[in-house]
């Protein structure tokens, strides 16, 4: 059921504004301006706090978080595996099975391209690519270019999106750069010792646990933070310009979008994977409900900063810059801008967070 602010009109102007192509770029995610200010001298037009609920007096909601052996050990075997070797084959020049393939290629159907890929990788004979692409690259040469005929399928990730071209018998060309096999290490003490200088492997698992564990708590603590937000919302009062919900619920999409691009995946086939929606339909209203969320949050922190004084200062917006690797000197003024308003909203999350514990 969509969202009862959400009319139907305004759902039709949405799903025209987000899948029509050509359309014109989204509005960015708001930003504090000038830069040395604080959140509140920021106004989103047609979108105003009209009543600020309590935040001084609210208990936040407990996650019982834990850490599994399962957890343990699944994270251990990644670390493992984050050291797997390639190793490339000198002994021949043609790909066989079992082969890690290192390729670009072309595909294309009379005198269409469907797809075109550069820096692709598959495990011959695995099937995870596609079965009939991966049957076809048996025996092609490195260094050569090479043609075979292969069969559209629904695999997006090869063939790109040609949904009208499933069954068709598609041209493909491909130029081998590279084959290689994997050297794979097991989780046992040589390994630990030799990699991370640790006696036994229980006692890298221990390391693990205790890594595990303290994310755990960060991410205890995080959620409750926004639980804290969210309680502040539902006891304040806005006045939001619908238009404004859906222009910044079509920046979201086209963040979906990109996201799912880089995958080389549908933002659809995306949404399904990560959990965030089944339908066009629930993406839609997801990115409607996220960014009427988001805009809401922002007024609420923006408020809360004015009234407790809460700045971002020049040393504390330094600091969150080099965390990320970054330096506020090379920032441009739009840059430090960001980083001013996510410094001052964690402070206030940090402060409703202490007044709760107190409480």
């Amino acid at each position: 059921m969509l969202h009862t602010k959400l009319s139907k009109n305004l759902f039709a102007i949405l799903a025209m504004l987000l899948l029509v192509s050509g359309c014109s770029s989204p509005k960015p995610l708001p930003r504090s301006q000038p830069v040395e200010t604080v959140l509140a001298d920021y106004n989103v037009d047609g979108c105003y706090l009209t009543e600020l609920g309590n935040y001084l007096a609210l208990e936040p909601d407990t996650l019982n978080l834990s850490v599994s052996d399962e957890d343990v050990y699944s994270t251990a075997e990644k670390l493992v595996n984050k050291h797997t070797e390639k190793v490339p084959v000198s002994n021949r020049s043609s790909v066989t099975v079992g082969d890690y393939v290192l390729f670009n290629y072309e595909v294309s159907y009379q005198g269409k391209i469907l797809n075109s890929v550069y820096g692709c990788v598959a495990h011959v004979g695995e099937g995870k690519f596609d079965h009939e692409f991966e049957t076809h690259m048996v025996g092609l040469p490195v260094g050569i270019f090479a043609n075979f005929e292969c069969e559209v399928s629904k695999n997006q990730t090869v063939f790109g999106y040609c949904d009208s071209f499933v069954g068709e018998t598609a041209n493909v060309t491909v130029y081998v750069c590279e084959i290689y096999s994997l050297k794979e290490y097991d989780l046992n003490n040589d390994f630990v010792q030799q990699i991370y200088g640790i006696d036994t492997v229980a006692d890298f698992l221990n390391l693990v646990r205790k890594d595990l564990e303290a994310n755990v708590e960060k991410q205890s603590i995080e959620a409750e933070k926004e639980s804290l937000v969210k309680k502040i919302i539902l006891g304040s009062s806005f006045s939001i310009d619908e238009n404004e919900i859906v222009d910044f619920a079509a920046t979201l999409y086209f963040k979906y979008d990109a996201a799912a691009a880089s995958y080389g995946t549908d933002v659809l086939s995306y949404a399904q994977q990560t959990g965030i929606a089944d339908t066009e339909a629930g993406l839609l209203q997801h990115c409607y409900d996220e960014a009427e969320y988001n805009l809401k949050r922002l007024l609420v922190l923006d408020r809360i900063a004015s009234i407790e004084n809460l700045t971002a200062s020049q040393d504390e917006v330094e600091a969150y810059c080099l965390e990320l690797g970054g330096d506020a000197q090379s920032l441009s003024a739009e840059d430090y801008a960001d980083a001013v308003v996510t410094v001052t909203q964690d402070k206030v999350l940090n402060y409703i967070y202490q007044q709760a514990k107190k409480s």
